[in-house]
């Protein structure tokens, strides 16, 4: 496993996801 893996764990993962859908809900395109 590297370490990349090790460092974004899926919920820290499915945070920074969920920050980014909101900034394009707030953002659109």
């Amino acid at each position: 496993m590297s370490k990349t893996s090790d460092k974004f764990s899926p919920e820290v993962r499915a945070r920074a996801v969920r920050m980014i859908l909101d900034h394009e809900a707030d953002y659109p395109l």
